[in-house]
């Protein structure tokens, strides 16, 4: 197969780099030493058929003594269990064929759509250098093949797909833009062995692979890179304090940046999905990046720093944690609460966003910081929101007056809302602004949980359940857009959040501005099983903008239901700072029962978006029944 595909390309136009073959480089690929030549019976791609081969000896030799069906789980089932979640990421490198070179102005303009996106609250790689070596690759043909032989075009492949993934076009696809570019990255990465010896860039194209995976929503997968990145960096010594390190003060400044940023990665991970971090924060000596010719202005990475830690402490330390009694609860929480009121009023004023404006000025750099500032705020105090939803469903079943509330509980709640609707302006506005690199995948988690909250906000300010609050509509429009971009993941988010709705909002009693609530459809890909109300039937949201803008148009339709929502000037959204949290809020007085709304046995909540939205959604389905 590939002997014929390196027949073909042979016969090709060599001066053309569209039709150069990057397989054919590949196969006479060497290691470090340059000596590690690659055997039939080490290729990759022939793994798959090698798997299938024996399962098919193995059914051969049971015959008739092994009932299809024991058979089948025999071989087949227990092969993946229940961990279905590993399967992505083995989809997308095996079977998958290798790509062709890109253009020398395609390959510079997707490396400027990975900068734009990149900004400088992150530091994946040195720009400079991998511009020189993009260079080089197109300079001529001994310069493109050892550049092709060389770990660097590893990175290259990863930063390729990322950006294609960026600029992916408004299309539904079942493969992830890139793919092939990833497929051939994977293929070409060294051996664990191998790792230590090529430095740096092996934490950086880990780190890449981690990004990759994550926006194809392949966590799971993504996670034991962001690991692997991690230890990698540790065991090179990235993360001693900057006088310990060794190397000229760039390449010092360089590592040390890679560090942090491998750092957030890891951490945001893990607590996404409940994992362990990496590494042990009492053990990191790390010093954070400092002002240095050259490089960009290093407060922004440490302002994502100080929010990830924010985030991971609030995961260990208060969520299911019965060790912690309630007046230590409290003061982790004012401690954490205060500590992201100090990181945002720290934002530099060219990343500051104005929310009093109606419409936004935003850099990819000043988006981040705010989205994951409000994540950190909403993750610390949704479990306040969840408790007095569970107290209101149990009011209301058992008729009896709701629960007196706690001023400081109410003004925590409010806080939490205002960064939920913050957070869907936010990511709003990016589809506005053509300075910012397009968002898609990688925007997912935060539009999916500000849309939770909204949705848990709104069920307990309204006394009218005909009328959905306002800032859901934009909310669903943005995982509607998230979706229209091949995101399947969204999809099922903008199912399962429409599916909740139908529960406490009756579709058939609505207005016309909230058709996209009444019209149900049968297309939906989503699962009842993975649904957090099978009595619901699974309904479809179709494109348009949530903004107030003129809506977007399909080549097969055009609806403008979330178009007649109020513009963003008449939500009221405080144009103060973010939360309502300053020196004057002394949580140790009037915080009610706080500790049951973190240790409830019958509301266990983790932090995790998808758990926790299932574990609420079970009180609405106890009063439908």
């Amino acid at each position: 197969m590939h002997g014929s595909h390196h027949d073909e390309e042979s016969e090709s136009d060599e001066s053309s780099p569209r039709k150069y073959s990057i397989h054919e480089e590949h196969e006479q690929g060497d290691s470090p030493a340059g000596q590690r030549g690659q055997s039939p019976m080490t290729e990759l791609d022939a793994a798959p058929a090698f798997e299938s081969r024996v399962r098919s000896i193995i059914r051969e030799h049971a015959g008739s003594r092994v009932s299809p069906s024991t058979m089948n789980v025999g071989t087949e089932q227990l092969d993946v269990a229940d961990n279905t979640q590993w399967r992505g990421a083995a989809d997308m490198v095996y079977g998958i064929a290798s790509p062709s070179l890109l253009s020398k102005d395609e390959s510079f303009r997707l490396f400027d759509v990975f900068v734009s996106w990149m900004g400088t609250h992150q530091h994946y790689l040195d720009t400079r250098s991998f511009a020189d070596n993009v260079d080089l690759l197109y300079a001529s043909d001994a310069t493109r093949n050892e550049r092709m032989l060389d770990i660097w075009f590893t990175q290259y492949l990863l930063v390729m797909a990322i950006g294609m993934l960026i600029d992916c076009p408004q299309s539904l696809s079942d493969i992830p833009h890139g793919q092939q570019y990833f497929a051939e990255a994977a293929r070409r990465l060294p051996p664990t062995y191998e790792m230590g010896y090529h430095g740096i860039i092996s934490v950086e194209i880990l780190a890449l692979a981690c990004l990759y995976l994550r926006w194809c929503d392949r966590k799971h997968d993504a996670y034991l890179y962001s690991g692997s990145a991690v230890r990698v960096a540790l065991a090179l010594g990235c993360a001693l304090p900057f006088r310990e390190q060794h190397g000229v003060s760039s390449e010092r400044c360089h590592r040390t940046r890679v560090w942090w940023t491998v750092y957030v990665q890891d951490r945001c991970l893990a607590t996404t999905l409940g994992m362990p971090a990496g590494t042990d924060e009492r053990q990191l000596r790390a010093d954070l990046p400092k002002p240095t010719r050259g490089f960009e202005d290093p407060l922004p990475l440490i302002i994502s720093v100080q929010i990830t830690r924010a985030k991971g402490d609030t995961i260990t330390s208060f969520y299911g944690n019965a060790t912690i009694s309630q007046t230590k609860l409290v003061q982790k929480i004012q401690s954490t609460l205060q500590g992201l009121y100090e990181a945002e009023k720290s934002i530099p004023p060219q990343y500051t966003i104005d929310f009093s404006s109606p419409r936004l000025r935003l850099t990819r750099t000043s988006a981040s910081l705010y989205l994951s500032l409000f994540q950190a705020i909403i993750l610390c105090i949704r479990p306040i929101i969840f408790q007095r939803v569970k107290d209101r469903i149990n009011s209301s079943r058992n008729n009896r007056p709701a629960l007196a509330k706690s001023t400081m509980m109410t003004r925590l709640c409010h806080s939490c809302r205002e960064a939920a609707k913050k957070s869907i302006r936010i990511l709003s506005a990016m589809r506005e602004d053509p300075s910012v690199a397009p968002f898609g995948y990688f925007d997912l988690d935060v539009a999916f949980s500000a849309a939770f909250l909204i949705v848990m906000k709104g069920f307990l300010d309204t006394n009218d359940f005909n009328k959905p609050p306002d800032s859901l509509g934009p909310a669903a429009s943005v995982l509607q857009h998230l979706a229209s971009t091949g995101n399947k993941t969204a999809q099922r988010r903008l199912d399962e959040l429409k599916q909740f709705c139908s529960n406490v909002w009756s579709p058939d009693k609505l207005s016309a501005e909230w058709g996209w609530l009444k019209d149900a459809s049968s297309g939906s890909s989503f699962s009842a099983s993975n649904s957090v109300s099978a009595q619901t039937p699974s309904l479809m949201l179709e494109s348009s903008r949530g903004d107030g803008s003129t809506p977007i148009t399909n080549a097969s339709q055009t609806t403008p239901a979330l178009d007649a929502l109020e513009p963003w000037g008449n939500w009221q959204v405080s144009t103060e700072g973010s939360f309502d949290f300053g020196g004057d809020m002394d949580l140790s007085m009037d915080m009610g029962n706080i500790y049951s709304c973190f240790n409830d046995p019958n509301l266990p909540l983790t932090g995790i978006d998808e758990v926790d939205w299932q574990e609420v959604s079970k009180m609405f389905s106890l009063t439908e029944a």
